[in-house]
């Protein structure tokens, strides 16, 4: 028997359905806002620790324990997109696990925007969620 401990307050920061980390993060990409406007629309919670010193600096109390973050450059990162040519050779990969992470866009008009970062770990956290859920 595998005990486990509860850490739905830790992962609503990051996969709730309202103010959630990675949806702030996008929105704030979106609009164009600096890190720190980001850091100040962070919701208050008992996981989250706002540096005092620092307006860039954040701590979330993880499951695992109390990891630091620095914000800065976070919406750059976010917003961070592959080349043309880069997606262009990754498209022509054998490989089947590069293919799976890289599917090709039709390129067209309608062509399905690149997802941000913020939405493809939050894609990956719900999965885990998920597979975790099945399993205890």
């Amino acid at each position: 028997s595998v005990s486990v401990e509860p850490c739905g307050g830790c992962l609503g920061l990051f996969e709730g359905k309202t103010q959630n980390i990675f949806g702030i993060l996008d929105d704030s990409s979106a609009l164009g806002t600096d890190d720190s406007k980001f850091l100040a629309q962070l919701p208050p919670s008992e996981h989250i620790t706002k540096d005092l010193k620092n307006k860039f600096f954040f701590t979330i109390k993880h499951y695992a324990g109390q990891i630091k973050y620095d914000s800065t450059g976070f919406l750059a990162k976010n917003r961070d997109k592959l080349t043309d040519t880069l997606a262009g050779m990754i498209s022509c990969s054998g490989n089947k696990l590069i293919q799976q992470l890289f599917p090709q866009s039709n390129g067209g008009r309608g062509a399905r925007k690149s997802p941000s970062l913020s939405s493809q770990f939050s894609q990956q956290l719900n999965q885990l969620s998920s597979k975790l859920q099945t399993m205890f």
